[in-house]
């Protein structure tokens, strides 16, 4: 019977050691790059949340070591998501998504330390794609597609270092191929229209 008691006594004690702290955002304070509750001396890990003034949350962003760790959502008055971010030692790492109020995503970014890097992806309210391509530390990198709102190519093009370069082909919304633009580092070098 003694062991069973202690037994249940060290999972309630673990329990504790790992439940983390709950605390709104105006109990804390930010200094020397971390965040700390006010009056503790001890960098901030667990939840810290903020609301709208009807009381529902409008964010929870995790914290350890008083650094932003993990998720952080922000929603709408409504409830519905409004972000969903990722970070990894109080820096955007991984997939940041944004929504409209309706619930439907308005874009997939991708990052790594802090900055854009990755396949990211923007829509239009209905779900269809906007744009789509690749961030190289926050600059457009690569192929880069822009769509019309019923799906149809608008235009498609590379990117060097977030400038235009190369061939970029232009379609009005039927698909016609409309123009074509030859850029260097962003200026245009010829311009082709059908």
């Amino acid at each position: 019977m003694n062991r069973f008691i202690l037994f249940i006594f060290a999972i309630v004690m673990a329990a504790s050691v790992f439940a983390q702290q709950e605390i709104n955002v105006d109990k804390l304070t930010f200094k020397d790059g971390k965040v700390f509750a006010k009056g503790d001396n001890k960098a901030f890990t667990g939840i810290a949340y903020s609301g709208y003034s009807s009381g529902k949350i409008f964010t929870e962003s995790n914290y350890q070591d008083g650094l932003m760790q993990g998720k952080s959502i922000t929603y709408f008055e409504s409830g519905n998501l409004q972000s969903v971010e990722e970070y990894n030692k109080g820096k955007y790492d991984g997939f940041v998504k944004h929504y409209y109020e309706d619930g439907c995503i308005e874009s997939e970014l991708s990052y790594k330390n802090d900055y854009m890097n990755g396949i990211s992806t923007y829509y239009y309210h209905d779900k269809v794609i906007k744009s789509k391509g690749k961030y190289s530390d926050c600059h457009e990198e690569g192929k880069w597609t822009y769509y019309y709102k019923s799906g149809q190519k608008q235009k498609e093009g590379n990117f060097v270092n977030g400038s235009e370069d190369g061939k970029w082909l232009y379609w009005d919304e039927d698909g016609k191929l409309i123009k074509e633009i030859i850029f260097d580092k962003g200026d245009i070098v010829k311009l082709t229209t059908f």
